[in-house]
C-alpha cells in the first residue's frame, strides 16, 4: 500500500530497470500492509472492506501494467499467511484481530488474482495449500521468526515453490 501510495511507483520503476533484460518479474504484495493499514483503513477511516480492498487492488495491478514494459511478463505472488502477533511494540503491532487479517488476506488475494486473469497477468498461487498456516489461516509458529517474520523454513518453502510454479511456467527446471 505505501509503496502504491507514497511515491512508490518511483521505487518500483527503478527495481523493474535493474532487471530490464528479464522476461519475467514477480511483484509481491506485503504481507505488512494487510497487517498494519487495512484495518485502518477500514475501521479507523470508516471505509467499506471490499472497497478498500478493491480499490488497492486495482491500483497495484493498474500501475504495474503502467509501468511495466510490454517485453516483461508480470507475476503477481498471493499475499503470505498474517502472523497472530507482533513483538515490535506499538509500531509495528498488527490493527485488527487475526480472524480479520485473515479474512483481508484471503479477500485481497481472491481480487488480484481475478485481476491477474482479466488482464492476463500470472498469478503464483500456493495459499490455497495451507502448508504455512494453523486451522484459522494464520501463520503456523514453526515458520515464524519468533518475531514478525517468517524463517529459513518458510523462506526454503516458498523459495521451492517459486522454483517449480517458474519450472511450470518455463518448461525448464529452475534452480536459482
Amino acid at each position: 500500500m505505501n509503496t502504491i501510495s507514497n511515491k512508490g511507483d518511483i521505487y518500483l520503476k527503478h527495481f523493474i530497470e535493474k532487471y530490464s533484460d528479464t522476461n519475467y518479474i514477480m511483484f509481491i504484495f506485503g504481507e505488512p500492509d494487510v497487517r498494519i493499514h487495512f484495518d485502518k483503513q477500514i475501521n479507523s477511516l470508516n471505509r467499506n472492506e471490499d472497497e478498500v480492498i478493491d480499490t488497492l487492488a486495482k491500483n497495484y495491478i493498474n500501475l504495474l501494467i503502467k509501468i511495466t514494459p510490454n517485453n516483461i511478463k508480470i507475476i503477481i505472488r498471493y499475499i503470505l499467511p498474517q502472523r497472530i502477533y507482533s513483538m515490535y511494540g506499538t509500531t509495528y503491532t498488527p490493527n485488527g484481530d487475526i480472524l480479520d487479517r485473515v479474512r483481508y488476506t484471503n479477500k485481497m488475494n481472491l481480487k488480484l488474482k481475478s485481476l491477474c486473469e482479466e488482464n492476463n497477468i500470472l498469478f503464483f498461487d500456493n495459499y490455497e495449500k495451507y502448508i504455512l498456516t494453523n486451522i484459522d489461516g494464520s501463520l503456523k509458529d514453526e515458520y515464524c521468526d519468533g518475531l514478525t517474520h517468517y524463517n529459513f523454513n518458510s523462506i526454503i518453502y516458498i523459495d521451492n515453490e517459486i522454483k517449480t510454479f517458474l519450472s511450470n511456467i518455463l518448461g525448464e527446471t529452475v534452480n536459482k
